[in-house]
């Protein structure tokens, strides 16, 4: 990506190259990133599943990623960390507040909100998974189509933010 950068700028010169900074930099994001979060994630996503799970009663018991409860036994297996959540987040997020706000703090505080907001959404899917599994006594078959679930989750949730982040949007002058 750095020599496709590079190119950019050396064909296009440099009042060009900066003209299209932002969706030039947006680039970057095509480069696969992130593996080294999977861990810290997943125990973020566990511990904050399982103290849901204990907060709304169920009776959980939790070691190394595996959650056992009356209605069954669940892993979070690697995949379920989080960490396409967070991309997705700081994507949609660095898109988002480009083009709603000007100044570089809000900008800054938009995506370390959506990326907050990424992380615990994550627990709270994972919680919202296994505790329909154990109030309907796994009727509602919500634990194999979890993904589906999970990203219906997350665009909700996402639309929520920007919607609330709407509100404190820069009006043009």
């Amino acid at each position: 990506m750095a020599m496709v950068q590079g190119l950019l700028l050396t064909v296009l010169g440099l009042a060009a190259y900066r003209a299209l900074l932002f969706p030039l930099s947006y680039l970057w994001l095509m480069v696969p990133t992130g593996a080294f979060l999977i861990p810290l994630l997943r125990r973020v996503a566990t511990d904050g599943s399982a103290w849901l799970l204990r907060a709304s009663g169920i009776p959980v018991y939790e070691e190394n990623f595996v959650f056992e409860t009356p209605s069954g036994v669940y892993w979070i297996e690697p995949g379920c960390a989080g960490l396409n959540f967070l991309l997705a987040s700081l994507a949609l997020s660095l898109a988002f507040v480009a083009i709603t706000y000007r100044g570089w703090g809000k900008r800054l505080a938009g995506v370390a909100l959506a990326l907050a907001l990424a992380v615990a959404g994550n627990a709270v899917r994972i919680w919202g998974i296994i505790a329909i599994a154990h109030v309907t006594k796994h009727r509602v078959d919500i634990v194999d189509d979890h993904l589906l679930w999970g990203w219906g989750f997350f665009a909700l949730l996402m639309m929520a933010a920007m919607a609330v982040g709407l509100r404190f949007r820069d009006r043009e002058v």
